[in-house]
């Protein structure tokens, strides 16, 4: 073979390719970033878990991973960086305020590594616990799976399903007035009350009471709109959960429109879910027979806290970044965070939401800086700031401590008391288990506190101006806007043939303006209900086989109210299986919703109810009689209706219509309460005279409780309200009445 010289070109094309190959064998891939999953559970302070709960991860670059736990408080995120010493991890959910953590913290701690368990909590000066014990009402057996909801104001608190022991704890509440639902399938919903005094534990145990037959024969449904607007919403997710059983899924059609058929006898809750949306649920869906339940849901938009604050912060003189500045940032509602600026004199703060925020800048030896911005909706704040150092006539460590009690001189725990300097709300704190909030690190200025408690009356105080090394103290007294509630109430029940002493007898507990306690009698036939505020008191004593009891009694203050009571063995002739059912409705045939319903029996008020959103209201279990009611809606004139006698096995019911009050009206109610207004007494004896323009219509005095009272006034229409009493200012009082109302305003009258 001859050889032959290879063309210029081609031996350019080959060592290009031979160059290509040996660069392809060489590794070019990035390493990703490595990650890892996060997973755990949600529970509250007693262990319970917690469903619904919005838990988010984020750092300064944004969301990182977000998932909704499931009923059993479970939760499940992926991606999270391995590098995790900057990632923050948010718990949003109803019934309790925003829980932020840190990842390294969570992770850090031993607890959450031996369980996976993460905790949310209400207010971490909040003792008080609440035992709930379900009991099947004819056995006495322990209830297991008792669906339990705890609300306050309408908004859940507490949720969890009674154990093997028919028992279920709660706890990490603050003192106040709930309301407690507990069902389960094939058992009558079970609606109740409690009151929970401060660092209270309480027990309540609850009989529950079988379906005697089933029907599938109901029909729901539902139409989901946009809060606020008539504008109905498409693709929602609508679950229909029977407590206890199984549970349907549909979704919204065009008209924001869902159907479910062949619904058996029971109790039912929704729970509807849409992106963008705040989830929400519906309760009070019962069904005991054929029936119909048309059920409107209104969903909210969904909050974003998605705004980001960042702030770089320099020396004024030199120019050069300050390291080791405190940012603290805080929101009406919110207690705030802190943070320090690193080498660059930068700091930032993410997933805010929406509202105004308060900034403190400050460093040893310069100047305090405090301002305030506003975030819309997902804006990005950014501050560059010079810091002045100190004169001699500057001063930043003034302080102020505020310690509450109560009348009785005890120190008063969860108060909040915000902080005012000038016109402007720095932030607020609440009171420890001493009773005190302190506040440090105060520029000079005037400042002032505002102190509220829920069961208290709120109080103002100033401190006046703070100059430089000063520190005050002040000891506030909140006086009690509740009643004395240290009634006690305590009942043996006996069998009437035997003299034995009766356990399993259910009492139940009502007021005005009370929906009840029940109670269960023990081994002794006891039974008792302390902590009762003054009023009059119904009672209803019920035992399987037995005649059912019902009496009332008053308790004026710290009565204790002592019954021993015999109960009677049916008879053939005794009966207390019968029941009412009242729907309340306009002039349009539309249901009115939160009409109160109150059932008389003779001339007792037994209880009240509050109508759903299908205008309904049941009574059941009620011993033969004469039945009447009273329904009561502001902005409608109230009606009165009688069902008659009831016998053996009656089941009534009625349509009501209410008509909206026609102007003018004569029923208008004036309550005034009139106190001193340093020691918030009552003032009793002064002289009121009401008057319209020129013409005095009414003259009289107040109460031992400081109270005014007159009824029979014409709305609409200007009433002028004057008071006087030696060795106090004159008062005088302008109320404009718009509708027949009861209008009530407690007065705060100077001592000359």
């Amino acid at each position: 073979m001859r050889n032959k010289n290879l063309p210029i070109w081609l031996f350019a094309f080959l060592l290009v390719g031979f160059l290509f190959s040996m660069n392809s064998c060489k590794d070019t891939t990035t390493t990703p970033e490595e990650t890892f999953q996060f997973v755990g559970t949600i529970v509250d302070d007693t262990d319970n878990p917690v469903p619904d709960v919005k838990i988010e991860t984020y750092n300064e670059a944004g969301s990182i991973a977000t998932d909704i736990t499931d009923e059993q408080g479970a939760f499940t995120l992926e991606n999270i960086p391995a590098n995790f010493q900057d990632i923050d991890v948010s718990l949003v959910t109803q019934g309790f305020p925003k829980n932020v953590y840190k990842m390294k913290d969570i992770l850090a701690d031993s607890k959450y590594k031996d369980h996976k368990k993460l905790k949310i909590l209400r207010n971490d000066t909040c003792k008080g616990l609440v035992t709930v014990i379900t009991k099947d009402s004819a056995s006495g057996q322990l209830l297991q799976n008792v669906e339990v909801k705890i609300r306050q104001n309408g908004e859940l608190e507490a949720y969890g399903k009674t154990g093997e022991n028919g028992k279920i704890t709660f706890g990490n509440f603050c003192a106040g007035s709930f309301s407690i639902r507990l069902a389960r399938d094939g058992y009558k919903v079970v609606e109740s009350n409690f009151t929970l005094g401060e660092n209270d534990t309480l027990d309540l145990t609850y009989l529950m009471q079988m379906y005697e037959q089933e029907n599938c024969c109901s029909q729901v449904n539902v139409t989901v709109k946009k809060d606020g607007t008539d504008s109905v919403i498409v693709g929602a997710t609508v679950k229909l959960v029977r407590v206890g059983g199984d549970s349907r899924t549909a979704t919204t059609n065009e008209d924001g429109f869902v159907s479910f058929n062949e619904v058996c006898d029971g109790a039912y809750w929704l729970k509807i879910i849409k992106d963008g949306y705040q989830i929400k649920e519906y309760e009070g869906i019962t069904f005991e027979g054929c029936d119909t339940a048309n059920v409107t849901i209104m969903l909210k938009k969904e909050v974003e806290c998605c705004g980001k604050f960042d702030i770089t912060v320099k020396d004024s003189a030199t120019g050069n970044a300050l390291q080791g500045v405190s940012v603290k940032i805080s929101k009406e509602g919110w207690a705030g965070a802190t943070h320090t600026t690193g080498d660059l004199g930068k700091t930032d703060f993410g997933a805010l939401c929406p509202g105004k925020y308060f900034v403190r800048i400050a460093k040893e030896g310069y100047k305090v800086i405090e301002d305030d911005f506003i975030l819309t909706e997902c804006d990005t704040i950014s501050w560059n700031v010079n810091l002045v150092k100190n004169s001699q006539d500057t001063c930043c460590d003034n302080y102020l401590i505020v310690l509450v009690k109560n009348g009785e001189g005890q120190p008063i725990v969860g108060a909040k008391v915000k902080l005012w300097k000038g016109s402007e709300l720095l932030t607020y704190k609440l009171t420890g288990d001493n009773g005190k909030a302190v506040f440090e690190g105060l520029c000079s200025g005037t400042y002032a506190v505002d102190i509220i408690k829920e069961g208290y009356t709120s109080k103002e105080y100033s401190f006046g101006e703070l100059t430089c090394h000063q520190g005050k103290d002040a000891t506030i007294t909140l006086i009690s806007n509740q009643p004395d509630c240290c009634g006690k109430f305590i009942v043996s029940v006996t069998d009437s043939s035997t003299g034995d002493a009766l356990q399993g007898v259910q009492v139940k507990l009502t007021k005005e303006g009370w929906q009840g306690s029940i109670k269960t009698t023990g081994d002794n036939g006891k039974a008792e209900f302390g902590s009762l505020c003054p009023g009059k008191y119904f009672v209803r004593l019920a035992k399987e086989g037995y005649q059912v009891i019902e009496e009332d009694f008053t308790i004026t203050e710290c009565d204790t109210i002592i019954w021993n009571l015999n109960m009677v063995k049916n008879a053939l002739d005794t009966c207390c299986n019968n029941s009412i059912l009242t729907i309340v409705k306009d002039a349009e045939g539309n249901p009115i919703v939160g009409a109160k319903v109150k059932l008389w029996k003779g001339s007792d008020l037994i209880t009240y109810k509050t109508t759903g959103e299908d205008g309904k209201v049941a009574f059941y279990e009620l011993c033969y009689g004469n039945y009447s009611i009273a329904v009561i809606k502001e902005g409608y004139n109230a009606k009165e209706y009688s069902y008659g006698y009831l016998d053996c096995e009656d089941s009534k019911d009625a349509t009501i219509t209410l008509t909206q009050n026609e102007l003018p009206c004569y029923t208008a109610i004036i309550k005034y309460k009139f106190v001193d207004y340093d020691t918030e007494a009552p003032i009793y004896n002064a002289d009121i005279t009401l008057k319209v323009g020129d013409d005095t219509i009414a003259t009289g005095k107040t109460t031992d409780g400081g109270y005014y009272v007159e009824d029979g006034l014409t709305a609409p229409k200007t009433y002028t309200i004057i008071f006087s009493l030696e060795g106090y200012e004159a008062k005088t009082i302008t109320l404009q009445m718009t509708t027949c109302k009861i209008y009530t305003e407690t007065v705060k009258v100077k001592k000359n």
